[in-house]
């Protein structure tokens, strides 16, 4: 969902100007801001009460007008603020961070990543990173020996691209996967990421911002379309592109490679650049295999054959995620990796205790969820998970049900009904989970919200 900033709103009707909800929520928007920023002039803006829909009902007619009339000033007046400069956003400590509401810590990251876009360090020519990189790679090098990483080569050669633009794509496994595609990839590259918020506010944040790195956020279709503009002009100034248009950690126990965004290939076919498949596997926390393909796969070649743009894209997309998952298996037969992944059944025990493990080990040391890879991800909308994704979202009800039924604003007769409504659906839960008519996927779910609970004790 696309995130707005109080400075990116306007009134829904040009002509007939803004609303009193508009103004409202203009106004809670900015508030709510007043704790990241700091005054180069004037004073703070955190006066304005915004009043309560109960509260407006016994407002006068003119009073009702006076309050309108405060919230449009306040709307001009802070607007002249920002456009003036007068109002500057400060980074803040991990602690503060963790102070904010969710709601409040995705407006703040938002307006922190524009102010990072504009910074020094994320404008540096191309021609200063050129002469970076060699120095980059030794950092991620020596990251790799200090976390003692072993990274097994299969095909390392990359092949002539004839003067044509490159976007590196690699299957997403984890973390280290930059460790991994820079201990062979020696070309300057700019990082596409979606994921400013792991790296907004640390060290490694720092060296891939010197690197150069292109900032957008994933969830928003806006900024989905707009980062194809900003990759072009990237390519066509003459760099290369590196990203995975997986866009997010594979944690599928028999997928190979996810479904992939086709926006690179949008942009390859427009700037007659090359894709060049990389096949990155990670077997364990210590051990990673990384393959190149022995070519480039070039979209301009689908031009023309098909009926529509669509067509021609889903295919290109298609074929290229068969070349990746082809690469990336490859490297389960690479003697260096096939004599130290050997496991018996019986080693690997009960399944679903192994995934959770399995799971549990990828994500560590980092800030993403499970969730957050889900919505990452590109979303088919013929996918188990998706036609299902109703039978999940019936027991989001059972949190509400429950703080409902420990309330004490409410009467007993009121909380009773709700424990009951409660009970009734937590055993339609039990049900479900046992029902063989379901995916894994969405049997999976069912399994971790029944645990979940399980481990609350309800009764």
């Amino acid at each position: 969902m696309d995130t707005v900033l109080p400075d990116e709103m306007e009134p829904s009707d040009i002509s007939a100007g803004f609303t009193l909800n508009e103004l409202e929520n203009y106004a809670s928007l900015y508030l709510c801001t007043e704790k990241w920023h700091r005054y180069t002039w004037g004073k703070k803006t955190d006066k304005m009460l915004i009043l309560s829909r109960k509260n407006k009902q016994l407002l006068k007619g003119s009073q009702l007008a006076n309050y309108y009339e405060q919230l449009l000033n306040f709307y001009f007046y802070t607007r002249n603020m920002e456009n003036n400069a007068k109002r500057k956003i400060r980074r803040l400590s991990e602690k503060q961070e963790n102070s904010l509401s969710d709601d409040e810590l995705v407006i703040y990251l938002k307006q922190l990543r524009k102010k990072d876009d504009k910074s020094h360090i994320n404008n540096l020519r191309l021609s200063i990173r050129k002469r970076i990189i060699p120095l980059f790679r030794i950092i991620l090098m020596l990251n790799a020996m200090w976390s003692r990483i072993r990274i097994e080569e299969l095909n390392c050669k990359l092949p002539d691209s004839n003067g044509r633009p490159i976007i590196f794509v690699f299957t997403h496994v984890g973390k280290e996967d930059q460790v991994v595609f820079s201990h062979v990839i020696k070309n300057h590259y700019t990082i596409l990421s979606g994921d400013y918020e792991s790296l907004h506010n640390n060290v490694e944040g720092v060296i891939c911002k010197i690197n150069g790195i292109l900032f957008f956020d994933m969830q928003s279709k806006k900024e989905r379309g707009e980062v194809e503009d900003r990759v072009e002009d990237i390519l066509k100034a003459g760099d290369n592109i590196m990203c995975s248009m997986e866009a997010a950690w594979n944690l599928s126990p028999n997928i190979p490679v996810q479904e992939l965004f086709s926006g690179m290939i949008r942009s390859a076919i427009r700037t007659n650049a090359v894709i060049m498949p990389i096949g990155i596997e990670r077997f364990n926390k210590k051990l990673y295999g990384i393959n190149v393909c022995h070519s480039y796969f070039d979209p301009m070649i689908y031009v023309g054959k098909y009926s529509c743009e669509r067509k021609m894209i889903d295919k290109a997309r298609g074929d290229l995620r068969e070349q990746l998952a082809d690469i990336k298996m490859q490297l389960y037969f690479a003697e260096g990796i096939r004599s130290s992944i050997k496991a018996t059944r019986g080693e690997i025990g009960n399944y679903e205790e192994y995934n959770k493990n399995f799971k549990k080990d990828i994500l560590e040391g980092w800030t993403f969820t499970e969730e957050i890879i889900r919505e990452k991800k590109y979303i088919n909308r013929n996918a188990p998970e998706e036609v299902f994704k109703y039978v999940i979202k019936r027991y989001s009800k059972l949190t509400l049900f429950y703080s409902e039924s420990k309330s004490s604003t409410l009467s007993i007769e009121s909380r009773n009904q709700t424990k009951e409504r409660f009970k009734k659906l937590l055993v339609e839960l039990v049900l479900d989970v046992k029902n063989p008519t379901y995916p894994n996927v969405i049997h999976n779910q069912l399994l971790a919200i029944l645990e979940r609970w399980n481990e609350m004790n309800v009764q």
